[in-house]
């Protein structure tokens, strides 16, 4: 698969309980990370959403393990 088709199969956006179930991270540390800042959201309505290169870039940014 080239890099052009897996980034239109990848979604624009997900949801709270998306991003807390692609990131294995709980929804409580999500909206942590939410309203500490460190991980930008979208409102559409009453919808909240994260982009998904603002999700990548936070994954991204957080620290490594010792000894990973």
């Amino acid at each position: 698969m080239s890099d052009d088709q897996s980034i239109l199969e990848r979604p624009l956006a997900h949801t709270i309980e998306g991003v807390a179930r692609k990131s294995t991270i709980c929804r409580t540390n999500v909206y942590a990370a939410i309203k500490s800042g460190e991980l930008k959201v979208r409102k559409f309505g009453k919808r909240t959403l994260v982009l998904d290169e603002d999700l990548r870039a936070w994954l991204t940014g957080l620290p490594t393990g010792r000894g990973a």
